[in-house]
């Protein structure tokens, strides 16, 4: 059992303060505490004893709680927890307290008086810039809000109504306040609390059926509010991460959520099919508690500055910064097809979403236990609201005793894998690292293989079959979910299955499934030292990709004879040894090992001018030969130091580190431009790690921060095509790079904007080019050609929509020169395409 209090990073300092002033001498106290906690976490895991569980429970905190403040402190911070990290046990806690009321109406209240006070440090800290000293619940404010409120919804039977119609109230008209204060646009935190105050309103009849005046004023409340809430179909195409959008689901707020609330409402038998009948054990005679909830909701002034969410104030409540999305990967039909994906999500499997969503969130910290939790959801609802695990029946809806009205069951695999795909996938920043998301994934199908692992493979399937259809960001992350689960499943995959797809497409360099196919073999490769094993894995025909290389051979001896006078050597690169210069034939051999030599002496021993005196040796003896030599030795210097640096990267770090200013020393020698130099050095690492060049690319971003190249360089190397291939639409580490510098530039203000301003206008010509062959493509006797240069166009503008939309804060500040650059697109339809999206960048730039 884990202990969920004290795991809590935030609960456990609430606990760790109030501990400074207590001191107890019962150990029986402590022991108890440490037995009866756990306890606590874990109520409802075993249906069996639960009732026996709530009996002992409140027995004995009914007993303790008066008696030592050591066990109050304990309970009231694990009660605090769960409700935050385990919301799908509220009602269980629910259960509980009006238990504790049936033996004892005054430690009900002080746990309803503690709840309330931390209602109030929650809305307290939804308008402070200092948001850590407040009520520390990573999800956010908004969202300890919403858990809070639900508890004390659940509770309504202790409370006055009349307290928590004025809260819901005032939060709904909070909300109006917000949606008005421009009439056009989308209000984030506005959206926000309309969700979370409506999706909590149900909870107020779990235990409290009979209130026909509670149920009539919350229907007059939505009926008001529905009239003065003003819906708004704003959808910005830039914000689009899927096209056509039907392979994903907004958040419905008008055609979901309040007609779902309003189902319950006429009808609270509908509570029935969701949760069970946690309440035939109480007797439903409770005191109203004594302490009204004086809850003081912000007001709109105080809300305004923090209305878009912009500043961080928690990984679930930024998650609506941006319109609120859920991707349909699973469909009754099974298909892949978009046709069959119209469908509305139930509001109870909405609920239910939403619950993974925060549990996923808010224990991040404990990712064993998140995956226990929501595998074992069911556990908490009704018996008939999920369909048996693993169930090979795709049409499942459930009747109930009484009742011929049918509801959609659930496959909680299927709403699990889903509702964390919705937040891998959530572009244009994940609120969580991509680790996070991988490994809980993995730990999952680890717990349940032969459950998960068909779903991950319709997962596979549905993201491949969709390439086509997803941003260039969302195909980053597929990538790396689908190798990471391979590595960890000894890169078991039917394979065969696109054999079809390669037999067709390969001759398309710019397909995205072809680019797909060869860069996630590239990347399993680099994820194991055992290369049979993948290559035992495949096909024959993908084994081609088994031995990747950024550039091929043929263009690395062109390389590397381009340095020398014509007719001079005809060198042939040895790819065992990988490392030209050091080649037995290379005939300055030995002054490429008189350089590895100084890279290898201790800081006492060296001396710049040994460096020198190396390479002005070279140049004066073999300067004929040599035709190029300030190209060569730029090559030859930053090949030695990663040769000398190739065992780790951080290896690599350490002589770059070390050496540094000695190359900036040569290189300011040089007559060449600075730009040139620089291209030259990031050729350079990338041509020595042309069989890896997501450490090329690593490595280049480590001499950036020293000061021997700029973002600039590296990213017109990825932008120049070399063997009739453009690596930043193929290569993903070279997308990955792209978007590595740019996060970085954002912190640099000198050059954020010559940089923004560089690839647009790069990515723009390049664009053109494509274009302007593509006007004679009618003449092309080859077809094939053909569909891959519209390909070409439509990544090139794939990948100037991720930009302009990952970076829409800087981008909004060149939208004059957007406009002019865009001007000279001499397509129609890409030319519109581009300017809509620079229009909304006024909509979406925070």
């Amino acid at each position: 059992m884990v202990d969920v209090a004290f795991n809590n990073r935030n609960v456990q300092e609430l606990f760790k303060g109030a501990m400074k002033e207590v001191k107890t001498d019962h150990e029986d106290i402590v022991y108890l505490c440490k037995n009866m906690m756990p306890d606590i976490c874990t109520i409802g895991e075993s249906r069996k004893s639960l009732q026996e569980d709530v009996l002992f429970l409140s027995e004995a905190i009914c007993k303790e709680f008066e008696n030592s403040t050591y066990f109050r402190i304990a309970l009231l911070s694990t009660l605090l927890a769960v409700v935050l990290e385990q919301p799908q046990k509220q009602p269980l806690i629910g259960l509980l307290i009006l238990k504790i009321d049936e033996k004892n109406g005054y430690v009900s209240a002080q746990i309803l008086d503690f709840f309330a006070s931390q209602l109030q440090t929650a809305l307290n800290a939804t308008h402070t810039e200092d948001w850590s000293v407040h009520l520390a619940n990573e999800g956010g404010p908004w969202n300890a809000t919403k858990q809070i409120l639900r508890l004390l919804s659940i509770l309504s039977p202790l409370l006055y109504h009349d307290d928590l119609i004025t809260i819901y109230k005032n939060l709904l008209n909070l909300s109006i306040n917000l949606n008005n204060v421009h009439k056009q646009t989308r209000n984030p935190l506005s959206e926000l609390i309309f969700h979370n105050t409506l999706l909590n309103i149900p909870y107020l009849f779990i235990f409290e059926r009979s209130d026909e005046i509670l149920i009539r004023n919350f229907e007059t409340l939505l009926k008001d509010f529905e009239r003065r809430y003003n819906f708004k179909k704003i959808n910005y195409n830039l914000l689009q991460e899927v096209t056509p959008n039907v392979l994903v689901e907004m958040i419905d707020l008008e055609n979901v959520i309040l007609p779902g609330v309003r189902m319950i409402l006429s009808d609270l038998n509908y509570l029935d099919r969701i949760f069970h009948n946690w309440g035939k054990s109480l007797t439903g005679t409770w005191r109203k508690t004594a302490t009204k909830l004086k809850v003081v909701i912000p007001t709109l002034e105080e809300v305004k500055p923090f209305a878009s969410l912009s500043i961080t104030r928690g990984s679930i409540d930024n998650l609506w910064k941006s319109p609120r999305c859920l991707f349909k990967v699973f469909q009754p039909s099974g298909t892949t097809s978009i046709a069959a994906l119209t469908q509305l999500t139930p509001f109870h499997t909405h609920l239910l979403q939403d619950i993974v969503i925060d549990i996923v969130q808010n224990l991040e910290f404990n990712r064993e236990e998140v995956a226990k939790q929501i595998m074992s959801l069911d556990l908490f609802f009704q018996n008939g609201l999920f369909v048996q695990v693993s169930s090979s029946s795709e049409k499942n809806t459930m009747t109930f005793e009484g009742n011929t009205s049918l509801m959609q069951a659930v496959k909680i695999e299927n709403l699990v894998i889903e509702a964390i795909l919705s937040l891998l996938f959530k572009l244009p920043y994940s609120t969580k690292p991509f680790a996070y998301y991988y490994t809980l994934l993995v730990e999952i199908c680890q717990n349940s293989p032969k459950i998960i692992a068909p779903v991950f493979g319709k997962a596979f399937r549905f993201f491949y079959h969709n390439l086509s259809h997803i941003d260039i960001e969302l195909r980053l992350i597929f990538h790396e979910w689908f190798s990471i689960q391979l590595s960890n499943f000894n890169f078991s995959w039917k394979w065969n299955e696109w054999e079809n797809d390669y037999k067709k497409l390969n001759k398309q360099i710019y397909n995205p499934q072809m680019i797909f196919i060869s860069n996630v073999i590239a990347k399993e490769l680099r994820l194991t030292s055992n290369s049979a094993e993948v290559e035992e894995s495949l096909p024959q025909c993908f084994t081609k990709f088994i031995s990747p290389t950024f550039i091929s051979v043929r263009s690395l001896n062109a390389y590397y004879n381009s340095f020398f006078s014509d007719n001079s050597m005809t060198l042939e690169f040895d790819e065992k040894l990988r490392f030209f210069y050091l080649q037995d034939d290379f005939p300055y051999q030995n002054f490429t090992e008189r350089i590895i030599e100084y890279f290898h002496l201790s800081s006492k021993e060296r001396h710049m001018g040994k460096l020198f005196d190396i390479v002005n040796t070279l140049k004066e003896n073999y300067k004929t030969e040599i035709s190029n030599f300030d190209h060569f030795i730029i090559s030859l210097l930053i090949q030695c130091l990663c040769f000398s640096g190739r065992r780790s990267l951080s290896h690599a770090n350490k002589y770059i580190d070390d050496f540094a200013d000695d190359l900036k020393a040569i290189f300011k020698t040089l007559i060449l431009d600075r730009s040139i130099i620089e291209f030259t050095i990031v050729q350079a690492i990338l041509r020595f790690w042309n069989t890896s060049s997501q450490t090329g690319f690593l490595i280049t971003n480590t001499v950036k921060f020293k000061g021997l190249v700029s973002s600039k360089a590296i990213l017109e190397f990825i932008l120049t095509e070399a063997e009739n291939r453009n690596f930043a639409l193929t290569d993903y580490t070279a997308v990955e790079c792209i978007f590595k510098n740019l996060d970085d530039e954002q912190y640099s203000y000198s050059t954020k904007f010559e940089t923004y301003q560089y690839i647009f206008r790069e990515l723009c010509k390049n664009l053109n080019k494509t274009l302007e062959v593509l006007k004679y493509s009618s003449e092309m006797s080859d077809k094939t050609k053909t569909h891959d240069l519209d390909w070409k166009r439509l990544t090139t503008l794939n990948l100037l929509k991720s930009l302009l939309r990952r970076y829409a804060n800087g981008y909004h500040y060149l939208t004059n020169f957007l406009k002019e650059e865009v001007k000279n697109i001499s397509h129609d339809q890409t030319r519109s395409q581009l300017s809509q999206w620079i229009e909304e960048l006024r909509y979406i730039a925070v």
